[in-house]
């Protein structure tokens, strides 16, 4: 198995309109997990597409890629630094102290009714058992709010 991505995708309901400022709902979606990695390197294979590609619908909306290339960030990742799975990671920067340290070890996707959100899965994974922190707060910003808290297990085969 080569490297592969976990997808979390949801869809919550609606905020009454109290809640919603110009059109934007006031809800937050924050992912963590307990499984913790180091990298020495991390490689994509990405599909590339000709400007004249040829296509596989009328309407354009499915092109046929023409190759592809492979990106590897080899310095972008602190290879001494521990990588959380959901996309964050502590380093000898990282503030353990500070007032919105809190905020630092998860990730967020707000504003969205329909909230997304990929995790890393490598091939020294197989086998292993992971969990998937998922909390959604509605009404985010100001007030009274409500938190909803789910964890989803997972084993990467």
């Amino acid at each position: 198995m080569g490297s592969k991505i976990l997808y979390c995708k949801g869809e919550l309901s609606e905020l009454t309109d109290k809640y919603v400022i110009n059109g934007v709902p006031l809800v937050e979606t924050v992912f963590d997990s307990d499984y913790w990695i180091w990298l020495d390197n991390l490689t994509f294979v990405l599909p590339v597409y000709s400007i004249f590609s040829w296509y596989t619908d009328n309407e354009f909306q499915n092109p046929i890629p023409v190759g592809t290339i492979t990106i590897t960030l080899d310095e972008m990742i602190t290879k001494s630094s521990p990588f959380n799975i959901s996309g964050y990671s502590i380093n000898e920067n990282t503030c353990l102290n500070c007032p919105y340290s809190s905020t630092l070890f998860k990730t967020y996707s707000k504003y969205k009714y329909k909230p997304q959100h990929s995790f890393y899965l490598g091939p020294e994974m197989v086998g292993d058992t992971l969990q998937v922190f998922i909390k959604v707060i509605f009404n985010s910003d100001f007030g009274l709010s409500e938190e909803n808290e789910h964890v989803l297990k997972v084993i990467v085969d």
